[in-house]
């Protein structure tokens, strides 16, 4: 029986949290009454009201556990603490994104619109703390990969160079979120940073492969 290599479970097991999440999207919005992709938000499927709230937590809880898989990654392909750490609190930021759900009463279509403007309450505030805290850690890991690329650092030049474009969209994105077309802005922010991650596992996974 051939030697099984460690470590080989979560390579792949990033990438499948990235296709669970973008499942969960497609299917709870397609199942959610009267919702809109373009128009609103990702958080709202996993709402209080929501009628596919186990789909839409399921779905960003898959993305939370994919950055934490993408940081032990990088950390057994690099030993680098910064980035693996920064990933980690990324993935701890989206868990609290999944637990913090907000409240959209009549369900999510149109939930923090003109269509039904719902008060904050505590859960929401801590929702979209999290929402920065998780960009903010993501921005950080990039930097760090950018700056690195530039001082021999263990990961491609070619990643580090990449994550500085992919950073400044994926801060753009996030700051257009909020008026029209929410759900298309927040579409592509998150499509971003789904696919900087797996250009991170790909790049770690590989790393490993040599290194081993």
């Amino acid at each position: 029986m051939a030697e099984r290599r460690p470590g080989r479970v979560p390579a792949f097991a990033a990438p499948l949290g990235v296709a669970l999440f973008w499942i969960g999207v497609l299917v709870g919005g397609a199942l959610a009454p009267g919702y809109s992709a373009r128009s609103d938000y990702i958080s709202s499927l996993a709402s209080r009201g929501s009628a596919v709230a186990p789909i839409g937590m399921a779905a960003i809880a898959a993305m939370a556990f994919a950055h934490l898989f993408g940081a032990a990654d990088a950390w057994r392909a690099w030993r680098h603490r910064a980035v693996a750490a920064a990933l980690a609190l990324a993935g701890v930021s989206q868990l609290v994104i999944a637990a913090s759900r907000i409240r959209c009463p009549l369900g999510a279509a149109g939930c923090r619109f003109e269509a039904q403007p719902v008060a904050q309450d505590a859960f929401d505030a801590l929702h979209h703390d999290a929402v920065l805290a998780y960009e903010l850690f993501l921005l950080m890991a990039m930097l760090v990969l950018f700056v690195g690329a530039w001082r021999a650092a263990p990961w491609p030049r070619w990643l580090g160079i990449v994550s500085l474009p992919l950073g400044i969209a994926s801060a753009y994105l996030l700051y257009r979120t909020g008026a029209v077309d929410n759900g298309l802005w927040q579409r592509s922010w998150a499509l971003v940073s789904s696919a900087w991650l797996l250009l991170v596992v790909w790049s770690a996974w590989r790393s490993a492969r040599r290194g081993g």
